[in-house]
């Protein structure tokens, strides 16, 4: 079957940067699931993948722009450390959820003083150019059985009760 929207595809994948640093890649055993034409990839890297089958292989070396985005200093921000509940227990590099009432955020805590908690909102690969190496391992149409896995975190073999609800 090919990739289509509406299809659930398996792969492997390694993502590493122009001069050959390996930021992310899926081990042995455990490869990325994700459901295509619902925008949980990159929209180059989903395109790149659009039609292809299993055992197909792709390279797809990508621009800042066109994979993480450039850094914008606006999503960087220095607040008071009276607006953490829980000030005292942050660490510099945790990544962290804020909402502002309309929607919620993952920054990473870059710098601790004792009255301000500076954060960044940018992604982690922002400003790098990259190369994806993909292989496709499997493709079948999205199940409810699927779509309720991903819902809850789990791989199928599930026993948990919410999903026995299901």
């Amino acid at each position: 079957m090919r990739i289509t929207n509406e299809t659930t595809v398996t792969i492997n994948y390694k993502l590493s940067r122009q001069n050959g640093e390996v930021l992310e890649e899926t081990e042995k055993g455990d490869p990325l699931i994700y459901f295509h034409g619902l925008e949980m990839l990159l929209p180059e890297l989903e395109k790149e993948l659009e039609g292809k089958i299993p055992g197909d292989k792709i390279h797809l070396e990508l621009k800042a722009e066109d994979a993480f985005g450039t850094r914008r200093e606006e999503l960087i921000a220095k607040l008071p450390a009276s607006n953490f509940e829980e000030a005292s227990e942050l660490e510099k590099g945790q990544e962290i959820v804020l909402d502002n009432g309309k929607e919620e955020a993952i920054m990473l805590v870059t710098d601790i003083t004792e009255d301000f908690i500076t954060v960044d909102g940018n992604h982690p690969y922002a400003d790098m150019d990259v190369i994806f190496d993909v292989e496709i391992l499997e493709v079948h149409k999205t199940t409810d059985e699927d779509l309720n896995n991903f819902e809850h975190g789990h791989d199928g073999d599930c026993c948990c009760e919410e999903c026995n609800d299901h």
